[in-house]
């Protein structure tokens, strides 16, 4: 196990560099190599709120809608299996704003020198490289038997506003997984956005499968896949300290 998650390392700082070669003009490495870790923001006694829209399609005209609220809460830190410091991330959820918390799940995630890593109901997703460039390309699934998900900065330490929202932030890094949309078949496209010293402020994930029969095909007609948005709400320390 330890030899393989080596080798995925590997795997991934090469995809890493290889996305700066055959450029007209490459991008200078940055002189700090932890840029960015502070977007991840993993902070034992933090939080954050969102609020989640998710729709789940099931068929042509046939879904599901829900609307809800989700809190994490950064615990303590532990040391795993392979001697990595990791944190546990609760995830608490409740249906309106005057409802009770009510644990949902339970994550880790953890920060090195080189990449941040979020490991979400047993399966690990590689989240960013350090440091931090923009344009950056990487495996997110390297760690994990899923097939390759390509994630690429798009831009880094720019201000971003959170849509149909008045919470803005001067510097936020925006990560693209995979976009994919031939317009007849399927929709993959999903996004994550980061901010400094705050973390995850902003999720969007679209991914279809359109019908492909001879009366709908080419329409974007959904037959099967899943919406799901997270807007940050509010975030702080747990207690108010």
């Amino acid at each position: 196990m330890a030899k393989k998650v080596f080798l995925s390392l590997i795997l991934v700082l090469m995809v890493a560099l290889a996305c700066f070669s055959g450029r007209e003009t490459d991008p200078v490495m940055p002189l700090d190599p932890t840029l960015g870790q502070s977007y991840f923001f993993l902070v034992e006694g933090k939080f954050r709120e969102y609020d989640v829209r998710e729709i789940r399609h099931h068929g042509v005209n046939i879904s599901d809608t829900f609307n809800y609220q989700l809190r994490e809460e950064v615990k303590e830190p532990f040391i795993n299996d392979r001697g990595d410091t990791s944190h546990i991330v609760f995830r608490y959820v409740r249906t309106t704003a005057t409802a009770s918390w009510s644990l949902d799940s339970t994550w880790s995630a953890r920060v090195n020198q080189d990449y941040a890593l979020t490991v979400e109901n047993n399966k690990p997703f590689v989240k960013m490289l350090y440091p931090t460039i923009k344009g950056t390309t990487w495996d997110g699934n390297a760690f994990n038997t899923s097939e390759i998900d390509q994630y690429e900065i798009v831009p880094f330490d720019a201000f971003f506003s959170i849509p149909n929202s008045l919470i803005s932030f001067e510097k936020a890094m925006e990560i693209e997984h995979n976009v994919e949309d031939d317009s007849v078949t399927v929709r993959d496209n999903r996004k994550e956005v980061f901010a400094d010293s705050v973390g995850l402020v902003y999720k969007r994930y679209e991914v279809y499968k359109y019908c492909s029969l001879p009366a709908c095909l080419g329409q974007k007609i959904i037959q099967s896949g899943r919406f799901y948005t997270e807007t940050l709400t509010a975030h702080g320390s747990v207690g108010g300290s």
